[in-house]
């Protein structure tokens, strides 16, 4: 460029010549600048050059860089764009940094693309100086993948809140403390009733069972959104609704068969272990402790009948009360048994 200024300075012509002075002053400033502009873009591509270096000898997946790694490749590429943009602004017709700027623009795509980085990659589509159909679907391919993936995230999330034992475990726990509170006070004062001499028939037994299945309905009714928010406590409803069904259907049972009293009480033991036992397999390892005081009680019953009412009433007590206890802490993710979603 210089030597064509001299040239046309001194040629003989004077058609071939500049004009004026004031021409050749400013040939020279042109060239003064494109200079700056070549030195600048020269710059450019030795980073440019060392950030396609940095990315040939990387792993075969990007994910493994390290997070040094990727500072520095972030800090090549942006000096490689500012110098050519740089070079660019000073001369806008530089041809050598135009197709330096849109090369390192292309050459970070990919590698963002490539790390699946749908932000970073849509910001460096933004600045591309011309578009490139493939970069383009690909960031569409990438766009997608990242949409299902979220979406399976958040379907995972969903799936563990499912199944997470500390949502709704303090609920749990006061109901638990209800539950064997009433179940303990119930045949205790039946017990003692009895050995007053009062006469307590079937009739009374079905009422304190239709008792609780009322309150099993209102409980489920009055914090359904709690009970009913999480597969975890849906279970836990679900079971409390067939105990109370099968201890009413129980009552009918004895009254068809004319059975005792005792042997009524060892099949609510019997019925209740295997309920707690099914959760204990299913929900929450803990509840071992409560079918293990069930089953208890109900072998317990056959050898002293007599004491039928109180050794539900210790058993019941035993099983809920020391449930709740246990639970009087948020269950962590190595406590209880993690039930299979499928």
């Amino acid at each position: 460029e210089l030597a064509a200024v001299c040239r046309r300075a001194l040629a003989r012509d004077p058609a071939m010549c500049f004009a004026t002075a004031e021409d050749l002053r400013l040939a020279i400033a042109a060239f003064l600048s494109h200079r700056s502009s070549v030195h600048l873009e020269q710059q450019a591509s030795e980073r440019l050059r060392a950030l396609r270096h940095h990315l040939r000898d990387r792993a075969p997946s990007p994910d493994s860089g390290s997070l040094v790694d990727r500072q520095l490749l972030s800090r090549l590429f942006d000096e490689a764009r500012f110098g050519f943009r740089q070079a660019l602004a000073i001369w806008p017709d530089n041809p050598t940094a135009s197709v330096g700027l849109q090369n390192s623009v292309e050459v970070m795509l990919t590698y963002e693309l490539d790390r699946g980085d749908v932000r970073r990659a849509s910001v460096l589509m933004g600045e591309l100086p011309r578009p490139v159909p493939e970069l383009t679907a690909r960031l569409e391919e990438v766009k997608a993948a990242a949409t299902a993936k979220e979406l399976e995230i958040e379907r995972l999330r969903q799936l563990e809140r499912q199944y997470d034992l500390g949502v709704g475990f303090a609920l749990r726990r006061r109901l638990a403390l209800l539950i064997g509170v009433v179940w303990a006070a119930v045949p205790v004062g039946i017990g003692i009733a009895v050995d007053r001499g009062h006469d307590v028939g079937l009739v009374a037994l079905s009422i304190s069972a239709l008792a609780f299945v009322l309150f099993v309905v209102l409980a489920i009714a009055f914090w359904r959104q709690k009970l009913l928010a999480t597969a975890v406590n849906r279970t836990v409803a679900l079971v409390l609704a067939n105990v109370a069904v099968g201890l009413a259907a129980g009552r009918l049972m004895t009254w068809r068969d004319g059975a005792s009293m005792a042997q009524m009480l060892a099949r609510d033991h019997v019925l209740l272990f295997a309920s707690t036992a099914a959760l204990a397999l299913a929900v929450d390892r803990r509840l071992a402790w409560a079918a293990g005081s069930f089953i208890a009680g109900g072998l317990a019953i056959p050898w002293l009948p007599d004491w039928s009412f109180y050794i539900t009433g210790i058993a019941n007590l035993v099983a809920m009360v020391g449930l709740a206890v246990m639970w009087r802490e948020q269950p962590e993710s190595d406590q209880g048994r993690s039930p299979n979603p499928r």
